[in-house]
């Protein structure tokens, strides 16, 4: 069954208030293919982003993963797609980076949770046990603060 979208932009003075998932997904696909394309480099293994949907955590994250074969865990706080609203790019961000690394071959893990909170603070050091042998190589905290 194929789901129809209409995409209609909406945008209040300089901020752009929708998404187009799918041109988000070009977007990723065309990072991830300039950092393959480099080439690999040594690096850290098991990678932590703090704030990993976007800007410099979501760079760091990319290039982590296809450039030095990292596996990654991120938590970001972003809006899922809900009722009529298509969710934020930060979460398609994130959605679109673990397809492409799990295909690959990487555990990309994903929390949608505040940094902040004492409970996603448990959940992150349960998912480092879990996932990570209990230990990560590289911290990355790029948290945005709206």
């Amino acid at each position: 069954m194929m789901t129809h979208v209409q995409l209609t932009e909406k945008i209040t003075g300089n901020v752009a208030r929708s998404v187009n998932p799918l041109g988000l997904r070009a977007m990723m696909t065309q990072q991830m293919t300039a950092i393959t394309n480099q080439g690999t480099y040594p690096g850290p293994r098991r990678v932590l982003v703090l704030g990993g949907s976007s800007s410099y955590g979501l760079a760091s994250r990319l290039t982590a993963t296809f450039g030095a074969g990292a596996d990654t865990l991120s938590v970001g706080y972003d809006r899922p797609p809900q009722g009529e609203s298509l969710g934020s790019a930060g979460w398609w961000n994130q959605v679109y980076f673990k397809q492409a690394a799990e295909q690959a071959g990487h555990i990309a893990r994903n929390l949608n949770a505040d940094v902040f909170s004492p409970a996603t603070k448990r959940a992150v050091i349960e998912e480092i046990q879990t996932h990570f042998g209990g230990a990560i190589d590289l911290l990355v905290y790029s948290i945005s603060c709206a």
